[in-house]
């Protein structure tokens, strides 16, 4: 791209992260005003889908020798619904066989009894426009406020860089089974977890992690 044509796009991308800060901003004072008494967090949602087919990174290898990774192709899923909590890199997945209305369902209650369990919070979440977010029999348990980010702007979703960070247990690794593909994305949801730094520093947009609600 031109020096020109990266401009505009860097522009572009400041302009639409200027509106969605503005309107995150408005709602956040908005139910501050309603409820004075409650904690307002803000946390962000998306869901990747992973399974048998291979995830391809770049690998050691000895000087002039060409770099292997055994894989065989395979088309079976998994699905990760990834929230996170870009202020403290706070994170929480379920994986899931597959994904739609009624499952969204129950991530989102499981969700809320895990970091609203005494609703003494109100949880803002920011999450993308997939048709189960928008869903007529969608159940919004209480104390979540959704936030849709507008279509089309995945960069603009604190979820989205933690799909690298489950890909990193999958990549370059031959994988037959879908049952050693959930093991190993098990495995690395605990890991991160216990990592808030590693996932704040990926997703923890200024926008999002350090918006406080006014009053």
């Amino acid at each position: 791209l031109s020096s020109t044509t990266t401009s505009a796009v860097e522009s572009c991308k400041s302009r639409r992260t200027s509106r969605i800060q503005k309107k995150l901003q408005e709602k956040l004072t908005e139910h501050k005003g309603q409820q004075p008494a409650k904690i307002i967090e803000v946390w962000a949602e998306d869901e990747a889908r992973m399974g048998l087919k291979p995830i391809t990174r770049r690998s050691w290898s000895l000087r002039g020798h060409r770099p292997i990774a055994v894989q065989k192709r395979g088309y079976q899923w998994l699905h990760a619904f990834a929230f996170v909590h870009p202020a403290s890199g706070r994170n929480e997945f379920w994986i899931m066989s597959h994904v739609d209305t009624v499952t969204m369902n129950v991530v989102l209650q499981q969700f809320a009894a895990t970091v609203n369990p005494d609703q003494k919070k109100l949880i803002v979440l920011l999450w993308d426009n997939a048709g189960w977010h928008k869903a007529k029999d969608l159940v919004v348990p209480a104390g979540i406020i959704l936030f849709p980010i507008p279509p089309y702007t995945p960069e603009l979703s604190p979820a989205e860089p933690v799909v690298p960070l489950l890909h990193e247990a999958l990549a370059n690794h031959l994988l037959t089974k879908l049952e050693q593909v959930q093991d190993r994305l098990v495995q690395r949801c605990l890991y991160l977890q216990q990592q808030w730094a590693v996932v704040k520093a990926a997703c923890g947009f200024d926008w999002a992690a350090l918006h406080k609600p006014s009053g």
